[in-house]
């Protein structure tokens, strides 16, 4: 069995509200060793409001965030993606939405 390389994996936040929250991710992305950071149907926000939030540490991965006006677009280039949504928390249903 091969380990998952997270350095392949890239999150998109798709219509993130706050600046702070896009910089955060980011440095959870860094903290975790991932890759990217797909930002979709939001912004344009400040560059240095986000990385207030991001710190330093993770100031790349803001320099490196891909834009896209629509979700379909910024998930074009994946075979496989999961999706998990702020109403995922008020239920004990299904959390997990794939896509092959």
């Amino acid at each position: 069995m091969t380990s998952a390389r997270f350095e392949n994996f890239t999150i998109v936040l798709q219509k993130p509200k706050f600046p702070g929250n896009i910089g955060s991710v980011a440095r959870c992305i860094k903290n975790m060793g991932m890759g990217k950071l797909v930002v979709s149907e939001a912004g344009p926000f400040e560059q240095e409001e986000m990385k207030i939030m991001s710190t330093h540490f993770a100031a790349d991965i803001i320099d490196n965030i891909k834009y896209y006006d629509h979700l379909g677009d910024a998930l074009a280039p994946f075979r496989l993606s999961a999706r998990i949504h702020q109403e995922a928390r008020q239920s004990l249903g299904t959390i997990y939405k794939i896509r092959l």
